[in-house]
């Protein structure tokens, strides 16, 4: 009966494939199709042999308890994987499609089974941006329940990012800063009331509170420079673009600006009494020309 149970299943499986295929063109509904017919067609498979070999059984109660305590212990991996597969479809943190973060891994996911998600990789050893590497990573669902996850087409349409731009002390940092705002305007989304109102249905669901949407630049100091960070609205899979464009906006006008330069780590021996601010200077402890010589 068993064997009987699992031909018709795959028979089954494999009539309405080529059903599908042939009358469905659409990618995603085909993808959706070919996964529900698939877990139909198991389910009743698993109940039907199931049946077969529990029937004799006269305390359902005692055996779920043996095999729930035996799955844990000798199939912990596997169960935890299928717990990772409920908690997916239940909650859906994500779907087919959405590019998402889960570690140190990130990607597009192009498929859900039962133990594990496949997802094409945009960012890793191969590529340093958000641009696929061609390579597809099997994800346990087990991860799911214990690492945090980042959907970036979930919920926001928008993501801001972060270019951060070191100019040196001596150049005009404020003039620096005007450019770099001019240009942070340029390049991120406009902030329209289309964009104000998907914030707004975005707060409905979530607790989240946006109080400035428009780009702008923000002023630090780091050990080699000023530092003049970029910040920007874009959409998740435009970043790589944003960031190229933004930076080939920068050197542009960094090459058209005579005051302003890059900065970058660099060794310097400072003399405090002979350079600095007239007031901060040091005094020479030597007098009457004695003692070493200031070169």
């Amino acid at each position: 009966m068993t064997a009987i149970v699992v031909v018709l299943a795959a028979l089954s499986q494999w009539l309405v494939s080529r059903l599908i295929s042939r009358h469905i063109t659409d990618v995603r509904r085909h993808y959706y199709g070919q996964q529900v017919t698939k877990y139909i067609i198991y389910t009743i498979a698993f109940i039907l042999i199931a049946r077969t070999w529990f029937e004799g059984i006269t305390s359902i109660a005692t055996f779920l308890g043996l095999i729930g305590a035996g799955l844990v212990i000798a199939m912990n991996d596997v169960v935890k994987n299928l717990i990772g597969f409920a908690f997916v479809m239940w909650r859906r943190p994500f779907v087919v499609g959405d590019r998402i973060q889960i570690g140190e891994v990130v990607g597009d996911v192009i498929d859900i089974s039962m133990f594990q998600t496949l997802v094409i990789e945009i960012k890793g050893p191969l590529v340093f941006a958000y641009q696929t590497s061609g390579r597809i990573l099997h994800l346990p669902n087990s991860s799911f329940l214990t690492q945090p996850l980042a959907n970036f087409d979930k919920g926001f349409q928008y993501i801001w990012i972060e270019i951060p731009v070191a100019v040196t002390f001596e150049s005009n940092w404020k003039s620096a800063k005007d450019l770099f705002s001019e240009i942070a305007h340029r390049h991120s989304i406009e902030v329209s009331q289309k964009v104000r109102r998907e914030f707004q249905e975005t707060s409905k669901q979530f607790l989240v509170h946006f109080s400035n949407l428009e780009a702008g630049v923000f002023t630090t100091v780091i050990d080699f420079g000023v530092n003049l960070t970029l910040r920007l609205l874009c959409r998740p899979r435009t970043i790589r673009d944003v960031q190229q464009r933004v930076w080939e906006d920068v050197l542009s006008t960094l090459a058209e600006h005579d005051d302003i330069d890059l900065a970058y780590p660099t060794t310097r021996l400072y003399n405090n009494v002979v350079e600095g601010k007239p007031q901060a200077k040091a005094e020479w402890p030597f007098q009457n020309g004695q003692g070493p010589k200031v070169f």
